[in-house]
């Protein structure tokens, strides 16, 4: 939700801005010879819509969350400002292929310091312009095929030889579908204080994060089902 002012045009441009800035927010995926093919555009118009809100406006949220995305036409992301009498919302919807949560965070910094300055100021926001997304996933390819990487894959190939592919767990009806889906529901529940302080430093010690200790944690409560 929007609270105080906003100067539309403004953060359009710097909307804009973002996606010169950033190939990622110009690529889009084709398909060439039975692979996929990244596509980087030299330009993408990424407009800021605006639509009156209509109410409830959880309806209307989750309407703009359920558009589609052609993935042969760039930019994959889009926001909305929704504005209503008294309450505004600006809504971010882009495909996961482009975005994960970390890059979501980045976005949002960033856009709010371009949103921030003056249109002449973008350019001297940053020492260092921003490292393409291909040349990323280069350097990541070329760290894959170096001796230590290959060797830390071959300990944990040892390591995890024989395990279930997948894990057998009861469906509610007892009866599973022939064809896979990605259908499921959410359970939310709150984690005390002290115990969240005690997972930090409880992966402190391993030299882990807090992610990979509750996912290890999600993993073997899954095996003892």
């Amino acid at each position: 939700e929007v609270h105080g002012p906003l100067d539309y045009e403004h953060l359009a441009r710097a909307l804009q801005h973002m996606a010169e800035q950033h190939e990622v927010l110009r690529t889009s995926f084709t398909r060439r010879d039975k692979v996929i093919v990244a596509r980087v555009q030299p330009k993408v118009a990424l407009a800021l819509r605006r639509v009156p809100l209509r109410e409830p406006v959880n309806d209307q949220l989750r309407a703009l969350e359920s558009e589609a995305f052609d993935l042969g036409c760039a930019p994959l992301l889009r926001m909305t400002l929704i504005e209503g009498v008294a309450r505004r919302y600006l809504t971010l919807t882009v495909h996961h292929v482009i975005f994960d949560g970390w890059s979501l965070k980045e976005f949002w910094e960033q856009l709010g310091r371009f949103y921030s300055a003056a249109p002449q100021q973008w350019m001297t926001l940053y020492d260092q312009p921003f490292l393409p997304f291909s040349t990323h996933a280069h350097q990541e390819r070329a760290a894959e095929q170096a001796p230590e990487t290959r060797r830390q894959l071959a300990y944990w190939e040892q390591k995890m030889a024989g395990l279930p592919k997948f894990v057998a767990l009861p469906v509610r009806d007892g009866v599973r579908p022939h064809r896979f889906t990605y259908h499921g529901e959410s359970l939310c529940w709150a984690i005390g204080s002290a115990q969240v302080l005690r997972l930090h430093r409880f992966a402190a010690e391993q030299g882990s994060t807090s992610f990979t200790v509750l996912l290890t944690a999600l993993y073997w409560a899954l095996h003892r089902a």
